[in-house]
């Protein structure tokens, strides 16, 4: 009785052995895919990308450093807000909020459109915007990455005016040159 018992001792030893290696191997995955997806979002958040995840009412679920500077919020008041489209200026919010609801409703993939943003500081950000429907924890949520072209819309709109401004100068310039030759 004894030596069947050590053998029976022995065998649920190796078994539970067996099912904790398992087990330690699961977890390394988890934990190599967490390690990416981390370094995701660090990477997007060092080259100025903002990302957020809103829940199924508009909550604010995450938001990575870049979209914490960007809207001059921090992740615990975005959080805190009702919904994050409080932030986008009201001619664009009616859109912004089909859009989101289209995404998370039906799955699709929104790839990109401009809106405006109003920064804690009361600026305004022109953003181009982004969003992939996530299924999570049983919920749908959507994942939106932000970048902010501010600048280059400026610099577009500066563009815009130097070269009216040269059509112009040319205009007067011929008109100049027509008056001289009479």
């Amino acid at each position: 009785l004894g030596s069947g018992l050590a053998v029976i001792i022995a065998a649920l030893r190796a078994g539970i052995e067996r099912g904790a290696h398992r087990e330690r191997k699961a977890l390394a995955l988890v934990r190599a895919q967490t390690d990416r997806y981390e370094a995701l979002m660090l990477a997007l958040s060092e080259v100025g990308e903002g990302m957020l995840v809103l829940g199924p009412d508009g909550r604010c679920v995450y938001a990575n450093a870049a979209f914490e500077q960007l809207s001059g919020y921090t992740f615990p008041e975005l959080a805190a807000m009702e919904s994050v489209m409080e932030l986008v200026i009201e001619p664009d919010r009616e859109e912004a909020l089909k859009r989101a609801a289209m995404r998370v409703e039906r799955g699709l993939v929104d790839h990109g459109y401009q809106l405006t943003m109003r920064r804690r500081d009361g600026a305004l950000a022109r953003l181009e915007v982004a969003g992939v429907p996530l299924e999570a924890e049983d919920r749908r949520m959507l994942v939106v990455v932000v970048r902010d072209i501010t600048a280059r819309v400026r610099a577009e709109q500066d563009r815009e005016r130097a070269l009216a401004r040269s059509a112009l100068l040319a205009e007067a310039s011929e008109l100049f040159d027509q008056s001289l030759d009479e």
